[in-house]
């Protein structure tokens, strides 16, 4: 994949951004909006405020600090993941920790940027992630068809 590539179907996705500091939510919505991609973004300022928006809401992507109030990134990724959920995080943190980035390739988080985020790697991750959300988009079409199919035949 190459650092412009762009997806021809030109979905919507659902983006949720999570940090205590309006600044830092602002600094990532405009690198959203520079990807040329159509995207419906929320915002939340801590990971409680996140969790109480997702449980009513299905979002895509999930950008995500690990340090703020009442919950930090990673305790809103385990209880989401401990719920089933399936959108891709991505945290982009001040902490380089190594245990936070191991906890977070064990809750198999998309990836791990370190604040001040570097605008390439920004657009290299999100393309990443929309590249596994397409692919399994287009997984879940085929296997619904192939299934739908499969029914048919089994019925004649």
């Amino acid at each position: 994949m190459t650092e412009n590539f762009r997806w021809e179907l030109r979905a919507m996705y659902k983006i949720l951004i999570v940090d205590d500091e309006k600044i830092e939510r602002n600094g990532i919505r405009m690198l959203l909006n520079s990807l040329g991609y159509s995207f419906e973004i929320a915002e939340a300022n801590n990971g409680q405020t996140a969790y109480d928006l997702m449980s009513g809401n299905e979002f895509d992507i999930v950008l995500t600090d690990i340090k703020m109030p009442f919950m930090n990134g990673i305790e809103l990724i385990k209880k989401c993941r401990d719920n089933g959920s399936e959108q891709k995080f991505i945290i982009f943190s001040g902490c380089n920790e190594f245990g936070y980035a191991k906890q977070a390739v064990k809750m198999d988080v998309s990836d791990y940027i370190l604040k001040p985020v570097d605008p390439s790697e920004f657009e290299d991750t999100i393309n990443k992630v929309i590249g596994e959300i397409e692919e399994s988009r287009v997984y879940a079409r085929t296997y619904a068809v192939s299934g739908n199919n499969r029914s048919l035949n089994v019925r004649n």
